[in-house]
């Protein structure tokens, strides 16, 4: 375990939440909300999260292995709907859920609504952010494969990395 931690792919990754989520405290804090919250999250979320990558990619190829490919646009530009998603279910629509389940449940407290929000968005996003990230990851490592090949091979994972990435 403390190799782990000390690893420098898991800093980066801790950098990655630390940087993100500071920027969310920081909007709360300064009562930052709707849009330019998600904005502002998601922009500070992708800026760390291609730090890390490059970062990632660079080791590597230093460490012997070939270098690294340059990402796609279509790749990148299904990364950012994912960060997208994920930083709106996140930080902006747990808040919207409030109160449609606190008037749809009554009996709850709201700060069991308000957990339960905050519990449930990332994961219900996964539905939609899985397949995002598989075909992002699937037209960078087989650039020359068509739409066919490539719903079959997000079919043919999502069930299996649904659950791991809902959970994390």
């Amino acid at each position: 375990a403390e190799r782990l931690a000390m690893r420098t792919g898991t800093l980066m990754t801790l950098f990655v939440y630390f940087a993100t989520y500071v920027t969310a405290n920081v909007c709360a804090s300064a009562c930052v909300g709707g849009l330019l919250r998600l904005v502002s999250i998601t922009a500070i979320n992708m800026w760390a999260g291609v730090k890390k990558d490059a970062y990632i990619a660079r080791s590597q190829a230093q460490a012997g292995g070939p270098a690294a490919p340059p990402m796609p646009r279509a790749s990148i530009l299904l990364f950012c709907a994912r960060d997208s998603n994920a930083v709106g279910a996140s930080f902006i629509v747990p808040q919207a859920l409030c109160g449609l389940l606190g008037s749809c449940m009554p009996g709850m407290g709201m700060t069991t609504v308000e957990a339960a929000c905050q519990l449930l968005a990332p994961p219900v996003c996964e539905l939609v952010n899985t397949p995002l990230h598989l075909l992002a990851l699937d037209v960078y490592n087989r650039p020359s494969k068509g739409p066919g090949d490539r719903a079959g091979a997000v079919r043919n994972a999502y069930l299996r990395l649904l659950p791991v990435r809902a959970l994390r």
